[in-house]
């Protein structure tokens, strides 16, 4: 298997992803993780919000604390706390059939220092 990674352009010849479920409970109601790992990339899942609808993302950020809050409908949130040094890059894709088509994108929101 040829595996070539690069910034912007990742090619591969796809591969079944490895599964495995981690368990780094350090505290009372801690999850386990759902992981997929593929050449290049890992994949992390959070089966407990799976079928929840959402209600609004936000995005904070400030010199010493960055997350990105999923506020669901059911009044639960999941919040992704972001270490310092971080450049997030959004858009909005759409995929019909493989192709993918960009309907929107976000400027550039680099973390504060």
């Amino acid at each position: 298997m040829s595996v070539v990674c690069r910034d912007t352009k990742r090619t591969w010849r796809r591969k079944p992803a490895e599964r495995r479920t981690q368990n780094h409970s350090t505290s009372p109601g801690s999850f386990a993780l759902v992981e997929r790992k593929l050449p290049c990339r890992r994949f992390v899942e959070f089966p407990q919000v799976d079928g929840k609808t959402i209600e609004r993302i936000h995005f904070y950020t400030a010199s010493d604390y960055h997350s990105i809050t999923i506020d669901f409908q059911d009044q639960t949130s999941l919040n992704l706390e972001i270490e310092p040094g971080f450049t997030i890059n959004a858009e909005l894709p759409q995929i019909r059939k493989g192709d993918t088509h960009t309907l929107a994108e976000w400027p550039s929101i680099h973390g504060q220092k």
